[in-house]
C-alpha cells in the first residue's frame, strides 16, 4: 500500500515539473517567435539566439587612478594572454582573445581575468565590463576639460570610463533616479575614484530623467542617455524573467526612453550639444524607432552623427550602431545613436512641435 502512494507521489511530481517544463518551453518559443520577425533573414535570429544564451564576454578597463605597480601585479597570470584594445580611445582597456570564439562553455559568464583588488590607497584595480559598452562612451568624443551629464548612471561602469577619459578640469554629474541604484553607483565610484577627485570633479544626483524640469535646458556639452531596457539578454540568462516576458515590456520600455532622450536633448546645449542614446535591448523599437520619434517631434535642429565615422565592431542601423554577440568579437548587445543640437527650429515651421508640445507620453 505505501508502495503506491509513493508511486502516485512521483507521478504527481513529475506532472509538475512537466507543466513547468512547459511554461518555460512556451515562454521561449513566444519570445523566440516576436525577435524572429525583427531579424527575418535568413538564420540570422537563430545564429543570433545562440550568441545571446551563450556566455558573456569582458574586457578588462585598467583604472587609471590605480597604483600601477599594483595593476601589474594583479594582471601577472594573464599577462602573457592579454591584448589592448586599439580602437578606444583615452582608455586603457584589454581583452583576451582566447575567449572570443568559445560558445560552448557551461557558465552563462565567463571571466578570464582575475576579480578587482584595492591598492595601498584602496583604489581598485581595474574594470570589467564589456567593450561595446565602453565603444558608447567613445562615441560622446570626451575631452579632458568637458563637463558631461550620465543621466541614467547606475551601475556605474559608463561613469568610470567617463572618468577615465575626463581630466582635471573636466566635470561629471551622475545622475541616478533609483535609491537602491545610487547607493550602488556611489560604491562603484567611491571604490574606482579617489575622493579627491570625487569631491572636486563628480557630482551624483537623484533626479527623474522622464520629467523635463529635472535637468537645467541648454547646459550640458555632452550627455550620455543610458536608458534602461528591456535586456533580453539578461531575460534569457534568468528563467523568472523569462516567464513574465511579453511584447508590451518592449513597448512600456520605448514609451519611458522617449522620455529621457527627448530631456537629454533639453539639457544638452543648443549649439553643438551632444546626446549620445544608448540601450543592451536587440529590439528596433527601443533603439531606432525612439530616435525616429523623438527627432521628429523634436522643437530642435538636430543632426545625427552616428555614421560620420566607421565603427571597429558591430553593423549600421537606420540611425545609431549595434554590436551583436553573433558577430566577430562576440560583444554586446549593445545599440548607441549619437545626435548633435544645431540651434532650434523655427516657430514657423511646418510640423514642428514648441518645448512645451515636446512631449511623448502620447506615442
Amino acid at each position: 500500500m505505501q508502495h503506491n502512494k509513493n508511486e502516485k507521489g512521483a507521478k504527481k511530481i513529475s506532472k509538475t515539473k512537466l507543466k513547468e517544463l512547459q511554461r518555460k518551453e512556451a515562454a521561449r518559443n513566444a519570445f523566440s517567435k516576436y525577435f524572429a520577425a525583427l531579424y527575418p533573414l535568413d538564420g540570422r535570429w537563430e545564429q543570433l539566439l545562440a550568441a545571446l544564451e551563450g556566455p558573456v564576454r569582458y574586457s578588462c578597463v585598467v583604472n587609471k587612478y590605480a597604483d600601477r605597480e599594483d595593476v601589474i601585479k594583479r594582471l601577472s597570470s594573464v599577462e602573457p594572454n592579454l591584448r589592448f584594445i586599439p580602437w578606444l580611445n583615452g582608455i586603457n582597456c584589454m581583452v583576451v582573445d582566447s575567449d572570443e570564439v568559445d560558445l560552448s562553455a557551461s557558465s552563462k559568464t565567463v571571466k578570464p581575468f582575475p576579480s578587482p583588488v584595492a591598492d595601498l590607497a584602496n583604489i581598485k584595480t581595474h574594470y570589467l565590463m564589456d567593450a561595446a559598452s565602453i565603444l558608447a562612451t567613445e562615441g560622446l568624443d570626451i575631452k579632458p576639460d568637458d563637463f558631461v551629464l550620465d543621466m541614467c548612471a547606475a551601475p556605474g561602469g559608463k561613469s568610470f570610463t567617463i572618468l577615465q577619459r575626463l581630466g582635471a578640469g573636466g566635470r561629471l554629474v551622475a545622475n541616478e533616479m533609483s535609491n537602491d541604484r545610487r547607493t550602488r553607483l556611489r560604491k562603484v565610484l567611491k571604490e574606482y575614484v579617489p575622493l579627491s577627485v570625487l569631491e572636486s570633479s563628480v557630482s551624483i544626483t537623484g533626479f527623474d530623467g522622464t520629467r523635463k524640469e529635472s535637468f537645467t535646458p541648454n547646459f550640458y556639452p555632452k550627455v550620455l542617455c543610458d536608458a534602461p531596457c528591456s535586456s533580453e539578454r539578461h531575460v534569457l540568462h534568468d528563467e523568472e524573467e523569462l516567464l513574465q516576458w511579453s511584447p508590451s515590456r518592449t513597448k512600456n520600455s520605448a514609451k519611458r526612453q522617449k522620455l529621457l532622450l527627448s530631456n537629454a536633448l533639453r539639457a544638452a546645449l543648443d549649439e553643438g550639444g551632444r546626446v549620445v542614446y544608448a540601450t543592451c535591448s536587440i529590439s528596433k523599437h527601443e533603439n531606432d524607432l525612439v530616435v525616429e520619434k523623438v527627432i521628429k517631434k523634436s522643437p530642435f535642429n538636430i543632426r545625427v552623427a552616428t555614421h560620420d565615422r566607421a565603427w571597429p565592431i558591430g553593423e549600421p542601423t537606420t540611425y545609431g550602431w549595434i554590436a551583436l554577440p553573433d558577430t566577430i568579437g562576440r560583444w554586446g548587445p549593445l545599440f548607441f545613436c549619437i545626435l548633435e543640437k544645431n540651434g532650434r527650429k523655427d516657430d514657423d515651421t511646418l510640423g514642428t512641435a514648441s518645448d512645451e508640445e515636446f512631449d511623448m507620453d502620447d506615442d
